[in-house]
Order: C-alpha cells, then sequence, then structure tokens
C-alpha cells in the first residue's frame, strides 16, 4: 500500500510516524523520512489482513507540531500467488495498487 503524506506548513516536519490498523490487520507503526515545507512524502508499506474482501483501514498520523491527524481508506484484500516451492500458504495482501493520501489535518486541503 502507498501512503502519500503533505506538509502543508511552511517548515519542515520531523519525527513523523504513522499507525496502520484495521478490523483484519494488527497495528503497525511506521516511521517516515522528514517532510520539506510544503512538499509530498511517498512511502510504501506492507500488511497482511485476516480477512478477504473490503478492509477499511485506519492511518493516525503523529507529530510533535500537526500533533495528531486520523483517516482512513477502504482497500481490496485479495489473496498472494503461492509460491510453487511453499508448502502451505495461509496469508492474505493488500492489493499493492491502492493509493492512501494523508493531509495533516487541514480539512480545506482535502478536496
Amino acid at each position: 500500500m502507498k501512503v502519500c503524506f503533505k506538509n502543508p506548513l511552511n517548515e519542515t516536519l520531523k519525527d513523523i510516524r504513522i499507525a496502520v490498523e484495521g478490523k483484519g490487520i494488527d497495528r503497525k507503526v511506521f516511521k517516515i523520512s522528514d517532510v520539506n515545507a510544503l512538499s509530498m512524502s511517498n512511502t510504501v508499506i506492507r500488511l497482511s489482513s485476516k480477512y478477504l474482501g473490503l478492509e477499511t483501514i485506519v492511518v493516525n498520523v503523529f507529530n510533535p507540531i500537526i500533533k495528531d491527524t486520523i483517516t482512513n481508506v477502504v482497500v481490496n484484500v485479495s489473496r498472494q500467488k503461492k509460491h510453487l516451492l511453499a508448502n502451505r500458504y495461509n496469508g492474505k495482501k493488500m492489493n499493492s495498487n491502492e493509493t492512501f493520501v494523508a493531509f495533516a489535518g487541514y480539512d480545506k486541503l482535502r478536496k
């Protein structure tokens, strides 16, 4: 899953973390590199779900300046292809082409 984060401020944001969770997804926290003023950060994360089908993923963005921003996205969870040498497969994965955009807490920027 690709997570895009836009910094709406005129200053560099440091120490950014995102927490990702859902009904079939255990909570995971990822660190994002510093985001320059008014620029976009793209991060690719890999998630596994316990269920197939539509999954609502909640993403929290944490930073000392912005505090906490919460948003969500719905993705389709499908089976991953089984490797020929694997003796069994139980996992499921998110579609890699799903894109999610988190704007830093400013609703007027989310048009």
